[in-house]
């Protein structure tokens, strides 16, 4: 049976959405898809047959291009000895398994994006650009500093590329972190734990105090990877420990967000605010960080038990709330479920009363099933309230000057711990 042109087209657009071997078929040149898959035989032959070896597809992406993305070096050096053109930028974005490479990405962004270091040691051999950007100013040697080996970056940095180079634009990719504009290869490597990779960019001359757009430093892209060696190299070189970024994050509050108790005390050993508040409210991921966040609010949300003492010990309010919220570190301790936090935070006199826009801490420990945090919180209180009788009814047993905060004489609905 014959299908008529109207079928025929539906049937092909339904294979199309279907995402069927035969659409990959019609969308992309067997060549292509040669190179994506590795058939190097195929690949031989479809070039003996006359196909050209730079044949493109209508975003830009050509046999080179995919055998980098997708590390096929026996493909990758065969077409580069046809003659294939190593600086081909692709017309489109191309989404890869590790991301998403923007208009202007060339074969060996490709390879560095997709952490193929060989394939990218080999097109850098042979003439490919290492100077090259995207459309949004990303470069090789930026890519190189957060996907590869150290000896990767050193290669793109002897090979001429600028280790101040900056992205031009905020990249914003779905399910990651924003790369703000001005963002150079250091803070990338910095911020992706890359410390070799960011030792050998500061070796070759990378600007350790320029900032993105944002004000997002090295040394706090540094102190939120925990990377403790740049950290002091960046500290002893003159950094200002206290430099926010345009939200008012500051190293410390990374630091301590991301557990690392060594960066906390580098920072805090050379003069960091322990108490310094975030100026604007921000989103990370699904996480909105509201405006009057502290480095203690971070270490308590994120469960960083030893980060929260050692923060207390120095100096951190114990009862600061944020300004959007009056959110405090025992409700987000609470909140989260972090029990050992939210009893050290008891124990250094956190108010076990405090009201926020959210309810109390008892409320939240409840509401998400945390009933040992519940009852210490309980228990907090009814010890105040002990304290509160005792001193009451035997004024002269009080220590001179002493007293309890209890909080609000009265508790929201469903709140009655310690009643």
């Amino acid at each position: 049976m014959k299908l008529r042109p109207s079928c025929l087209l539906v049937f092909i657009v339904v294979m199309m959405c279907v995402g069927l071997p035969a659409c990959s078929s019609i969308l992309k040149p067997p060549i292509i898809k040669a190179a994506e898959t590795g058939e190097i035989d195929k690949v031989d032959q479809l070039i003996a047959e006359g196909v050209p070896v730079d044949t493109s597809n209508r975003a830009g992406v050509t046999p080179l291009f995919m055998a980098a993305t997708n590390g096929h070096e026996d493909v990758a050096t065969r077409l580069i000895d046809k003659g294939a053109d190593l600086n081909t930028a692709i017309l489109k974005p191309f989404q890869f398994e590790d991301g998403v490479l923007a208009k202007g990405a060339t074969p060996l962004m490709a390879a560095l994006a997709g952490g193929h270091g060989k394939i990218a040691d080999i097109l850098m051999q042979n003439g490919a650009e290492v100077s090259a950007s995207d459309e949004n100013g990303l470069t090789p040697l930026m890519l190189a500093a957060s996907k590869c080996s150290p000896e990767t970056v050193a290669a793109c940095i002897k090979k001429g590329a600028n280790v101040n180079a900056a992205t031009t634009v905020d990249i914003v990719a779905k399910g990651r972190e924003t790369v703000f504009s001005g963002t150079t290869a250091l803070i990338l490597a910095l911020s992706n734990k890359k410390a070799e990779n960011a030792a050998v960019l500061i070796e070759n001359g990378a600007d350790i105090k320029a900032a993105t757009g944002s004000n997002v430093s090295p040394l706090i892209a540094a102190a939120g990877a925990g990377d403790a060696k740049n950290l002091q190299f960046l500290i002893d070189s003159g950094v200002d420990v206290n430099l926010p970024d345009k939200n008012g994050t500051t190293a410390l509050m990374a630091a301590s967000a991301a557990g690392s108790l060594s960066a906390v005390e580098m920072l805090i050993a050379h003069g960091a605010d322990v108490n310094a508040r975030s100026t604007l409210s921000y989103t990370v991921g699904k996480i909105t960080v509201p405006k009057g966040w502290t480095a203690l609010s971070g270490a308590a949300f994120a469960g960083h038990a030893e980060v929260v003492e050692f923060l207390i010990e120095n100096g951190a309010d114990v009862n600061a709330k944020d300004d959007d919220t009056h959110i405090d570190a025992l409700f987000l301790a609470s909140e989260a479920g972090h029990l050992e936090v939210a009893n050290f935070l008891i124990a250094s006199g956190a108010n076990v009363y405090a009201e926020t826009k959210m309810g109390t801490a008892f409320c939240v420990a409840s509401h998400y099933g945390y009933p040992e945090i519940a009852e210490a919180i309980g228990e907090a209180r009814q010890k105040l309230k002990d304290q509160e009788e005792a001193k009451t009814t035997d004024m002269t047993g009080t220590p001179a000057g002493h007293s309890f905060q209890t909080g609000p004489e009265s508790e929201p609905a469903g709140d009655s711990a310690g009643e």
